[in-house]
């Protein structure tokens, strides 16, 4: 091809070009918001929302709404900070259905309309169409607008219903989008689970009983959690975790918000009251939840009150128990956890005996300088990192750390060359705690800098302590069994 023609369909291509992008396209945007009711209108704009049928009528209240600007987020779920501004307008300060409110405002977003009826086949008289008294109105109101959506009668051979805007003379046929999305009691749009949260927002938990005792856990920077009353310890997350998640499954089976009495309820004393505060970036105000327990019959009800707000909810089941715990159900249970694969040395100093010495060469343990069996120094590995407190003691007292039956050093190594990093755990075996019916013989014990003595049995102390004809590949001189 010579270079006059590939100049000539170049020019030819890129004018193909610039009409498709100035002219088609366009269109096409133009005609896909053809018959759009609230085309370039955002969620966030929409003041509210009245939902009107025969029988009863309420009002969803956007508390925050934002001017209108595009209408991008037509199809995208409403923002955690824009659907907690929304609340039902008799009762303020209720919460909504995220998932109930976020369908009706994509279903409002999304509202097109197709090519009214012929107006020459229109019948004069609207009852035809059920718009005389519309079986259910929806009116959305943005700012100083309120634009009223009316639907009639459902026609069934063609599975749509009849609808106009009020105030303009047009009949429509519109699919069960917002109708189904809109058709619901007050009550649907009511958010059944009144306590929602990401574990990572939060930054302090807070219990108080029926007496005015109250532990508090707090999480720092590195999203280490700590019990700071009473006491101070290490929290655990797994524990945290479950906790969350009970809160999270509260569950409202009705609401009261005409209630009578608090004592009615069992929540002028609440058995306990749940504060959450949450971290800076989270932007979310305290949330508060108090729970009382009322029996009745030999019937046990649980009511609570979120926030301090007049409304009583109606609890399903008894979820006290299960969020009232002692304070040792938080504390950390495993607290000598550390990575096995990055032991490299362990020394043990023992009651009355000599010490045991395991040190990793390469890929293969020495034990006091002599091959030891690999697998039972990892076995051994996994039940010091495994070592999970039975309980704690409740006593200030000597527990005999000062001179242990059983001191481990494990000393760790991760990384190599430049990034090579060492650090040790310590671990110390006291005196005995005195015998349980179950568990037998306890011992006190504790890790690091030893300010959380713990309690294990008999069995874990046994499964810690070094035993060289164990240990190593061949026999060597008995270890003596452990101190009882």
């Amino acid at each position: 091809m010579s270079l006059r023609k590939t100049l000539l369909v170049a020019i030819l291509f890129l004018g193909a070009l610039y009409y498709v992008l100035q002219y088609d396209i366009p269109r096409e945007a133009e005609r896909a918001k053809k018959g759009q009711v609230f085309s370039g209108l955002t969620r966030e704009a929409i003041s509210s929302i009245e939902i009107s049928a025969e029988t009863s009528s309420f009002t969803l209240n956007n508390t925050k709404p934002v001017a209108a600007s595009g209408g991008e987020n037509a199809d995208k779920d409403i923002a955690l900070d824009n659907w907690r501004s929304w609340e039902l307008a008799e009762v303020p300060g209720s919460q909504l259905d995220r998932s109930a409110l976020n369908g009706l405002l994509t279903a409002i977003l999304g509202l097109k309309l197709e090519e009214p009826l012929p107006k020459d086949d229109l019948n004069s008289d609207l009852s035809v169409y059920g718009l005389v008294k519309p079986e259910l109105t929806v009116a959305v109101k943005v700012g100083d607008r309120t634009t009223q959506v009316q639907f009639g009668k459902n026609n069934d051979y063609v599975s749509k219903r009849y609808v106009r805007i009020a105030g303009e003379p047009d009949i429509y046929l519109l699919g069960p989008g917002l109708f189904s999305a809109a058709n619901h009691q007050k009550i649907d749009f009511r958010n059944r689970n009144p306590i929602e949260f990401i574990d990572a927002d939060l930054q302090q938990i807070t219990l108080i009983d029926a007496t005015g005792s109250q532990i508090k856990l707090k999480t720092g920077e590195k999203l280490a959690w700590r019990i700071v009353e009473p006491g101070s310890y290490s929290a655990s997350e797994n524990a945290l975790s479950g906790f969350g998640r009970e809160l999270r499954g509260v569950h409202v089976s009705n609401f009261i918000d005409s209630p009578e009495k608090l004592a009615t309820y069992g929540l002028e004393k609440p058995s306990v009251r749940v504060r959450l505060e949450f971290r800076e970036l989270a932007k979310r105000e305290p949330v508060e939840l108090a729970l009382g327990l009322v029996k009745k019959d030999g019937a046990e009800k649980v009511y609570a009150q979120l926030n301090g707000q007049k409304s009583v909810l109606e609890i399903d089941g008894n979820p006290i128990s299960k969020l009232l715990r002692p304070v040792d159900d938080f504390r950390e249970r495993e607290l000598f956890k550390f990575a096995t694969d990055q032991a490299v040395q362990l020394d043990f100093e023992l009651y009355k005996a000599d010490p045991v010495s395991l040190i990793k060469k390469d890929n293969d343990w020495l034990v006091n300088g002599k091959p030891a069996d690999t697998a039972f120094v990892e076995e051994l590995l996994r039940a010091l990192s495994g070592l999970r407190a039975d309980t704690f003691p409740n006593d200030n007292r000597d527990y005999g750390f000062g001179n242990p039956r059983l001191k481990v050093v494990v000393r760790l190594q991760s990384g190599g060359g430049d990034l090579k990093q060492t650090s040790e755990r310590l671990l110390v075996i006291g005196d005995s705690a005195g015998q349980d019916a179950k568990s037998g013989v306890r011992y006190y014990a504790a890790s690091d800098d030893r300010k959380e003595p713990f309690i294990i049995n008999k069995d874990k102390f046994k499964a810690i302590f070094p035993r060289l004809d164990v240990l190593q590949k061949v026999e060597g001189t008995p270890t003596p069994s452990p101190k009882s």
